[in-house]
């Protein structure tokens, strides 16, 4: 399950906003398509398991490693940015289209990690986060004995 992204932009709210009047309009169609507020989904996610880890990759384009914050639990992860954007000073602005931002994600993980082991990289904006699983999440052979 994925929890609510805490963003703000006017874009942001405008989405919201008109994500609430075709719901009142016309809910079937919104459901049908998995509408949603632009701050729900992100960052953008891919999630998936190789052999015994879990792996997690989200853009973040504009963002360096100080600016992102990961939080690993057994059965949650939380990603956190904040990107400032300013004019430097003595400058003057002619057009300012790519606004500060932050924003807090996080997911309910498909089975228990090890948060000692989990690894995190930030390439070309693409952030990648390996988990691997927790012992207990693991499957173990269990030996058949005989009961006599």
């Amino acid at each position: 399950m994925l929890r609510a992204v805490v963003r703000q932009s006017p874009f942001d709210q405008f989405a919201r906003e008109m994500t609430q009047v075709l719901g009142a309009f016309a809910p079937s169609v919104l459901g049908a398509v998995g509408a949603r507020p632009i701050a729900d989904r992100w960052p953008a996610l891919n999630v998936w398991v190789e052999d015994e880890k879990l792996f997690l990759e989200a853009e973040l384009p504009g963002f360096r490693m100080d600016d992102i914050e990961i939080l690993a639990a057994e059965d949650t992860l939380t990603i956190k940015g904040r990107r400032e954007q300013a004019v430097p000073e003595g400058a003057t602005a002619h057009r300012l289209e790519r606004s500060s931002t932050s924003f807090e994600r996080a997911i309910d993980l498909p089975f228990a990690v090890d948060p000692a082991g989990t690894t995190a990289t930030l390439r070309d904006g693409v952030l990648r986060v390996t988990m691997p699983k927790a012992p207990s999440a693991r499957v173990r052979r269990i030996e058949v004995t005989s009961a006599v």
